[in-house]
């Protein structure tokens, strides 16, 4: 066998092997998942992430959300993104208050003074208790 063909043949092993990879990993992500997995991650309730799909950047429109019992893992993804990466970081207003060493009141002065910096509006404030991780964090940049 010539030095062309053992090149080849390596090329070829090796595409097949990432085109089986890549298979593997597009069946993985196209499977279902329900919901209450992302209610998990986040480690908040499944009323809480009807909250965030309606208030905040979310892929999926509340119509979406609702007409589907399971989420692809590309979903849950694109989710993932939109709300932050970090479940740790999706805080309450009290322990926002408790980082940024302040109480409850100031923050809720501040924050009014400053949705259109956070991205939110007043009715996403005062209906939710807590936030999806970005805009957590935003919050707690306000407050300095």
């Amino acid at each position: 066998m010539n030095k062309f063909s053992e090149n080849f043949l390596i090329s070829a092993y090796i595409a097949i092997i990432i085109l089986v990879g890549f298979y593997f990993f597009i069946l993985f992500k196209s499977q279902k998942k329900p919901k209450d997995e992302l209610a998990k991650h986040y480690k908040v309730s499944k009323p809480t992430l009807i909250k965030w799909v309606r208030y905040f950047k979310c892929p999926l429109s509340l119509d979406q959300w609702k007409r589907k019992r399971k989420l692809t893992g590309f979903e849950m993804d694109r989710i993932k993104e939109s709300w932050g990466l970090e479940p740790n970081q999706a805080l309450s207003k009290k322990q926002i208050a408790d980082i940024a060493e302040s109480n409850y009141k100031t923050v809720a002065e501040n924050v009014k003074m400053n949705l259109e910096k956070i991205g939110i509006r007043l009715e996403a404030w005062e209906s939710c208790n807590i936030f999806p991780p970005v805009i957590s964090q935003r919050i707690l940049e306000i407050l300095g």
